[in-house]
């Protein structure tokens, strides 16, 4: 059997060729472990080459024992294993060979190649000067560009000081201190000297060569030779220095005589700073605490021999901050203020305070960031000012207003600005807003209120909400009830009371009555359950007539035959809603049928008082009966209440002996003719039929 590998390009490795084994069930299985490969990294430490068991696969592993690579031996037992990472720092890795039946060999240890640069530069040399109270310092040939040679000394204040001179491309140093060890040219590109003035007689002065890599060699140390006792004493004082103070106030630069100690001094004459001079002349003084607010300060040089140049003054930048006011957001978006320096930059942040005010309030309208800083180097920032989104509606526009807070490293310009938080909640939006909705009153008695319970959902109204409130239902209003017109749920609250006030009125059996309370929408809410109902209960009912309806009875007028009796059936103690019906039973004098026709019932209208009971009375052809009387005698109900019950009608009698204009006739007839001594017999007769005899004898 062979393989082969290939890759997209066509590279190919293999093939590999190995027998099949039989299938013999009597085979002996194989548990001996291939001999421990042999292993050996690339000098570039890309792939682990070397041999093992042919067919074996080869894993490398690296220290701690994680596989990196695999290989299998091929025929001859040749592999390659190629890794991922080169393996270039002398690290330590493990080889070993599994065959066909699973068996390890042991492992075989290698190590990669070790490529870093364990070589340093030469040491330089130190030199001093007798003449001059000079160092020389030799720096190394054999140096390659970076490698480095670090100087050390004490300058003439007793103040530490340190160079460092880098080996450029063209062969020259290159100086991070010129005014303590200068840079080299072409000229004399391994040699610089210290001057005289630039480190104290008789101080140690080390020098040491480093490359990148991080092999040093050195230091070497040497004393600085006194300056000769010879020399004539200066007393020319140096030329007055020139001085700037930087954009950002941390440091002051000029030109000094080489060598001189510039001192820069505040308005008070309090020294704040110095430096000493390079061999060119050039110095910066860095400052513990930036100048940033327009201060005035002098520079002076004083030279080795202690002579003090004149002041030269200069003024310090001023930082300026300033605040502009920030777009209107919505609520819950952030309000962002732009905060601004002017003047330069600082090199360290500024951190301005901020106060706040405004008509919105702090906590639940938004959040303060208290301080906003001006990082080192920048010359703005924003203040972000958190809003909050509530449930307030109605609150309108709000306001919030940021104050910077003055400081020691700054001026102000334009301390205040606005933003306005645009309130989303408004009367436009009803959606997802405020809901009012009103609830059924609980029943109540005549002359109580009813209350409606008037809720708001959605949140809050930061203004008093007015809700219109119109009326139906079987009361009446004005009689029944009072309209309240409109229902005001506060600023803040969640619900109101709806109170209407009912009346007590003295209409008896009206049954109980409904008002039904509709809301009206609104531009700054939306309804819910627009309308409710509220029974008024009527308490002069059939079973209450302590102080309730009373029915009287008064006399009739008297009346003449064929005329009607007409009795006033009053009601006290109000009115009913319904038709009283009152029965009347009858007694009295007069005959029922002959004398008059009785009404059984008389009634009360709905809403009346009063009534008539009309009884129609007869004519007739008796006379001489006299006046008669009609009795009539009210029967009490479950609606009312009888207070004078009976009353009486007269029926004057017309047929009386005073009127015989056409009353009773009476006639005599001539007497049959007797003899002496009996009785004329006339006959006296009435011609209307008599209802009583009457007789008469002549």
């Amino acid at each position: 059997m062979t393989a082969q590998a290939k890759d997209p390009s066509g590279n190919t490795l293999g093939p590999v060729t190995v027998k099949a084994p039989d299938n013999a069930s009597t085979d002996t299985p194989d548990t001996t472990a291939p001999d421990a490969p042999t292993a050996t990294v690339s000098d570039d430490g890309t792939e682990v080459t070397g041999k093992a068991e042919p067919g074996s696969t080869v894993s490398i592993k690296d220290k701690d024992g994680n596989e990196i690579g695999t290989a299998v031996a091929d025929a001859e037992g040749n592999y390659t294993v190629k890794l991922d990472k080169p393996l270039t720092n002398g690290e330590n890795i493990t080889a070993d060979a599994t065959d066909a039946d699973n068996n390890t060999s042991d492992k075989t240890p290698a190590t990669a190649p070790d490529s870093s640069d364990k070589t340093a530069p030469s040491a330089p040399t130190l030199t001093p000067s007798n003449d001059d109270g000079s160092v020389d310092v030799g720096l190394p040939k054999d140096a390659k560009e970076g490698d480095t040679v670090v100087v050390e000394g004490t300058n003439e204040a007793g103040e530490p000081v340190k160079a460092t001179l880098t080996k450029q491309p063209d062969g020259t140093w290159k100086s991070d201190n010129e005014s303590f060890v200068p840079s080299t040219d072409a000229s004399n590109p391994n040699t610089s000297t210290i001057p005289e003035n630039a480190v104290q007689d008789g101080s140690d002065v080390t020098a040491q060569a480093k490359d990148p890599s991080g092999n040093t060699l050195g230091p070497v140390t040497v004393k600085a030779p006194d300056n000769a006792s010879t020399d004539t004493p200066d007393t020319t004082k140096p030329d007055a220095p020139t001085a700037t103070v930087s954009d950002d106030g941390t440091e002051v630069t000029g030109k000094a005589e080489p060598g001189a100690t510039v001192s820069i001094k505040d308005k008070d004459g309090n020294e704040i700073g110095t430096a000493v001079a390079d061999a060119e002349g050039n110095y910066t003084v860095k400052l513990d605490k930036p100048l940033t607010n327009g201060e005035n300060i002098t520079a002076d040089a004083t030279d080795a021999d202690n002579n003090t140049s004149d002041k030269t003054p200069a003024t310090a930048p001023e930082f300026i901050i300033n605040i502009e006011g920030s777009p209107s957001v919505n609520e819950g978006e952030a309000l962002e203020f732009t905060v601004s320096l002017t003047g330069g930059t600082s090199a360290t942040d500024i951190s301005v305070p901020v106060t706040y005010t405004g008509t919105a309030t702090d906590g639940s309208d938004y959040t303060q960031t208290q301080t906003v800083v001006i990082k080192a180097g920048e010359t703005s920032a924003t203040l972000s000012v958190a809003t909050n989104t509530d449930t307030v509606f109605n609150e309108g526009d709000e306001t919030v207003i940021a104050t910077l807070v003055d400081g020691d490293n700054y001026a102000l310009g334009t301390a205040t600005a606005t933003g306005t938080i645009k309130d989303i909640n408004d009367s436009n939006d009803n959606t997802d807003g405020l809901i009012v909705n009103i609830a059924d009153a609980v029943a109540v008695n005549e002359g109580e209120a009813l209350e409606f319970t008037v809720s708001l959902t959605g949140g809050t109204s930061a203004t008093d909400i007015s809700v219109p409130v119109t009326y139906t239902g079987t009361a009446t209003d004005g009689s029944d009830y009072t309209q309240t017109q409109t229902v005001v749920i506060k600023a803040g609250e969640t619900s109101a009371t709806l109170s209407v006030a009912t009346n007590t009125d003295t209409v008896f059996n009206e049954g109980d009555e409904t008002v039904i309370a509709t809301l009206v929408d609104g531009d700054n809410y939306a309804l819910g359950t627009a309308t409710a109902t509220g029974t008024i209960k009527d308490i002069n009912d059939s079973n209450d007539n302590t102080d309730g309806l009373i029915v009287n009875i008064a006399d009739a007028v008297a009346v003449n035959e064929g005329e009607a009796l007409e009795f006033t059936v009053s009601l006290t103690g109000g009115t009913s809603a319904t038709d009283i019906s009152v029965p009347v039973t009858y007694t009295g004098t007069a005959t029922d049928g002959s004398d008059y026709t009785q009404t059984q019932t008389v009634v009360i209208k709905a809403g009346e008082t009063s009534a008539t009971l009309s009884v129609a009375t007869n004519t007739d052809t008796v006379f001489n009966e006299g006046d008669e009387t009609v009795i009539a005698t009210l029967v009490d109900g479950d609606n009312y209440a009888l207070g004078t019950a009976t009353a009486t009608g007269t029926i004057k009698d017309i047929n009386d002996s005073n009127d015989n204009t056409d009353g009773l006739i009476v006639n005599i007839a001539d007497a049959v003719a007797v003899n002496e001594g009996e009785a004329l017999e006339f006959t006296v007769s009435q011609l209307a039929a008599p209802q009583r005899r009457t007789s008469a004898y002549l």
